[in-house]
């Protein structure tokens, strides 16, 4: 497809807002608002590929797939024409237009496209707000063995509409998913594989949870070959046995279905040749994808490892101490724990980063609070130092700290009554 560079002020616009948003089948919750991604058009581009219509949420790896066919073919006086996939769509301007039902992590959604003239700021569309008449419609529909108007009625309960005084009420939200995924509802199988998982509505049962993840593997659920690859990558015992074959087999399946945590899953894997053969260049180039990407959880992770590459001079990556640091930082600064620790060291040794007592003494303290027993190790091992806090009672305190929190070391050096850093000092 060629590009042309028409104003669309000459077809009878201003400028265009193109939107696409989702509205997930749970009504009793505005979604919708943060569901939702714009592009502001000042120009007709002809082939313009709209993967970005999709703001930066935790769930955005559920859905951004479904935007890579997407495309802006022409902009007309009254709307605007679409490729998705191999259908064009043409979208009256102020319309929504339904592309797609799509699998969410715990519910189906809808996914809609929408044009919008402008005038000046950002207009946005308004969500129709879930109304009684809905609500009874819904409870009709259930009453007559509906499934999935169960499966509806089962998030009404769940989250409950305060509006219409319908309170929240969880363990008949897991009644009714049980009722729908007995009638093979895909939503509600997944909503009870949770709860039976975590054992939070149930009582926990990981081998039936277990069964009906495998029965779900044909529904398209991201969530749900993630969790299967989360799975097999740990076993659960009396259940299933690790299988590092199987953990790669379905990350790769969340992974084409765009779930970022799988991406970071898979160069973890490949970086250790866990279930794969070694290879840290296509480990390196998994992570280096995920560093941007919107989930906290896998942008930790990424930016925390190629920082390693940075600092290690790994896979033809040069090595580049102030680069290392500079990503190790942010994947602290995004939550995760492991880096906090390794910012605190490279501050505390002045590695690719001018040397900072203080700086490392707050990230190691925010790594504890995170539930990290490296933080408290290492708040130990700096007020021990004679050169660092100096400071006995400080360090017995972290170093018991560490030890109750299974830090091994910490617990060699207790029971040989040394002080934190010795046995590390001794093996140098």
């Amino acid at each position: 497809m060629q590009e042309n560079n028409v104003p669309v002020g000459l077809l009878g616009w201003t400028k265009i807002t193109v939107t696409g948003y989702v509205t997930a089948c749970d009504p009793g919750c505005n979604h919708t608002s943060s569901y939702r991604g714009s592009k502001r058009l000042p120009e007709l581009n002809i082939g313009q590929e709209l993967t970005d219509l999709v703001e930066d949420q935790w769930w955005r790896s559920s859905i951004r797939h479904r935007f890579d066919s997407l495309y802006l073919i022409e902009v007309r006086p009254n709307g605007a024409l679409f490729r998705y996939g191999k259908q064009e769509v043409f979208v009256p301007s102020e319309k929504s237009k339904k592309l797609d039902q799509i699998p969410l992590d715990y519910a189906y959604g809808e996914l809609y496209v929408r044009v919008q003239k402008e005038t000046g700021d950002l207009m946005t569309s308004k969500h129709d707000i879930f109304s009684l008449e809905a609500y009874d419609a819904i409870l009709k529909a259930a009453d007559k063995g509906d499934a999935q108007a169960i499966t509806h009625l089962a998030y009404i309960r769940y989250y409950g509409i305060p509006r219409l005084n319908l309170p929240e009420d969880r363990k008949e939200a897991h009644r009714l998913w049980e009722k729908a995924a007995a009638m093979g509802d895909s939503a509600a199988m997944l909503c009870c594989a949770v709860d039976y998982f975590y054992g939070d509505e149930a009582e926990e049962d990981k081998a039936k949870a277990f069964d009906l993840y495998l029965q779900l593997e044909k529904a398209g659920f991201p969530a749900v070959y993630q969790k299967l690859s989360d799975i097999y990558a740990t076993g659960i015992e009396g259940v299933v046995e690790q299988d590092w074959g199987k953990m790669i087999e379905y990350a790769h399946k969340a992974y084409e279905l765009g779930y970022i945590d799988a991406g970071v899953d898979l160069g973890m894997a490949y970086y250790y040749g866990n279930g794969v053969e070694e290879d840290k260049k296509k480990a390196y180039d998994y992570f280096y994808e995920k560093t941007s990407c919107s989930g906290k959880w896998a942008s930790g992770w990424a930016n925390y490892f190629v920082g390693l590459y940075y600092e290690e001079g790994l896979a033809g990556v040069q090595r580049d101490l102030r680069t290392a640091f500079i990503y190790i930082e942010h994947a602290a600064i995004i939550g995760n724990a492991t880096a906090m620790v390794k910012a605190g060291v490279m501050l505390a040794s002045g590695e690719g980063t001018p040397m900072n007592y203080e700086a490392a003494i707050i990230w190691f303290e925010n790594a504890l609070n995170a539930g990290e027993p490296d933080g408290a190790y290492y708040l130990a091992y700096y007020y021990s130092c004679a050169d660092g806090g100096n400071d006995p009672e400080k360090a017995d305190k972290y170093q018991k700290i560490a030890a109750e929190m299974g830090h091994e070391t910490a617990q060699q050096e207790i029971e040989q009554g040394v002080s934190p850093g010795q046995l590390y000092d001794e093996d140098k």
